[in-house]
């Protein structure tokens, strides 16, 4: 356990990949941070664009920050990037924090008092989510309705609300436990697969109330791309289909959500499949009647296509 007569040592962890224009804000927000890391590792994911000369004058203007960028010889996704990190980090504490989100000037400094007060391996915070053309419309959805770890553990498999820029973990729990899932497939759910597997360990996890976090979306984040996260999200639910820490009926209720979620994103872009993603999301959970009607109007717009308007209001209200 922390006490405070020690002071934790934080690496500051940012995977980076084309953030030429989106990097600078997120830089300045670990600059300003009360309670500063010992450093801050920007791994670029080999960016074709101005992405490292901009992290490296950055460094050169603000030496005290103790930032450098490590770059991978090629590209190899968000998962290998941290995990890079993670391998040079020498801090005791790994923050993460991706290249277009924000943070409070308050976040690490509540972060280490949370974990002075308990004996735990991962810390994380409450985030707010913001689009790129309005930054100060600022939406507060983030684990709202929870005000304990334990509380957003037990729903966990069901929906994932601890963001990777809002958490902190042991490096050594990290190292320990195999990091980020490097598999291409599993890219977009990487940080709910490492969770789900934290909690199977009976990994300690511990919950900053307050709302530290910035989270940025536009129209390259992996947010935007609704197919490939639903589709990454069914490959951890497969992964973990049998994972101990939670019962069959949670496993249900979270992989019909998704896969619901990921019909819905098949059949706005014309891809196939939505039918049978929507149909086996409804074999899961039986009793719902609105995926059943769901699966009513994907068929009926399969074989007549002016009922594709119906079939997408219906989804856009009840998926």
């Amino acid at each position: 356990m922390e006490t405070s007569s020690r002071v934790p040592s934080i690496s500051v962890v940012i995977p980076a990949y084309n953030r030429e224009k989106l990097i600078l804000p997120t830089l300045r927000s670990v600059l300003n941070q009360r309670r500063q890391p010992i450093e801050v590792i920007v791994v670029d994911d080999a960016s074709p664009d101005g992405t490292v000369e901009v992290v490296n004058a950055f460094a050169r203007e603000n030496p005290s920050l103790h930032l450098r960028c490590v770059v991978q010889s090629r590209n190899q996704g968000v998962s290998a990037a941290r995990n890079r990190g993670i391998r040079e980090a020498s801090g005791e504490w790994v923050a993460f924090l991706d290249s277009d989100d924000l943070w409070e000037p308050n976040h690490l400094e509540l972060m280490v008092a949370k974990l002075r007060e308990d004996d735990a391996d991962i810390v994380f915070a409450r985030a707010m989510k913001f689009q790129s053309e309005t930054p100060d419309n600022l939406v507060r959805n983030w684990a709202d309705a929870y005000t304990s770890a334990g509380e957003i553990v037990r729903v966990m498999i069901r929906t994932n609300y601890i963001l990777p820029s809002a958490m902190m973990i042991r490096r050594a729990v990290l190292l320990e436990h195999g990091m980020f899932d490097e598999d291409p497939r599993m890219q977009h759910a990487e940080d709910a697969d490492l969770c789900w597997s934290l909690a199977a360990a009976g990994r300690r996890f511990s919950f900053v109330g307050e709302y530290t976090c910035r989270y940025r979306q536009h129209a390259n984040s992996a947010c935007a791309q609704k197919v490939k996260l639903y589709q990454a999200s069914m490959q951890c639910y497969q992964k973990h289909r049998n994972n101990p820490r939670y019962s069959r009926s949670d496993w249900n209720v979270g992989c019909s959500y998704y896969q619901a979620k990921l019909a819905r994103a098949l059949h706005e872009s014309a891809t196939p499949g939505a039918l049978r993603e929507m149909a086996a999301a409804w074999i899961k959970q039986p009793f719902r009647g609105h995926r059943a009607g769901a699966v009513v109007l994907l068929l009926l717009s399969s074989l007549v296509p002016f009922m594709r308007p119906v079939t997408n209001r219906y989804l856009n209200r009840f998926v």
